[in-house]
């Protein structure tokens, strides 16, 4: 999968096109044609109420905006909360469709969904995905200071 990365600071940007590399990795979604832009702004909390959030430009295009405000650990969850979502729109799983009297439906797996939003079924496995993608990126990141210090 393509990434473009935009914000103010390099070093974040940095960080985030590596982690998302890795969460897209293990979402099996590396190899993808797919493309997803990835934006850090500031006040997307307050703007939103959110960490962040995904938008299905088109088909094929992904967006996913993240507050530069959070610390870094948060950060990296709400990435890979988002590029769950990513997944699972991607796959099928997750759609939205406007319906005539212009209202945004969601579906998941084909079925129309209204729920609460902890109860909505992309949202739960958005938050079991994001815990489980940070666990392992920290095993990773782990790993690869233990082999570095070997070396040394």
């Amino acid at each position: 999968m393509e990434i473009k990365v935009f914000g103010r600071s390099k070093e974040r940007r940095d960080v985030v096109e590596k982690v998302a590399k890795f969460y897209l990795k293990q979402l099996n979604l590396a190899k993808s044609k797919h493309r997803v832009v990835i934006t850090i702004a500031p006040h997307v909390r307050r703007d939103t109420n959110s960490n962040g959030y995904f938008i299905k430009i088109v088909d094929g295009l992904y967006q996913v905006v993240l507050d530069s405000r959070l610390e870094m650990t948060q950060f990296l969850r709400t990435l890979a909360h988002e590029l769950v979502h990513v997944k699972q729109s991607v796959r099928g799983h997750y759609q939205t469709k406007i319906s005539k009297n212009g209202k945004e439906k969601r579906y998941w797996l084909g079925k129309h969904v209204v729920a609460k939003y902890e109860d909505q079924p992309w949202e739960r496995e958005a938050f079991r995905r994001e815990e489980e993608l940070l666990d392992v990126l920290f095993r990773h990141i782990a790993q690869k200071e233990k082999k570095a210090k070997k070396t040394v």
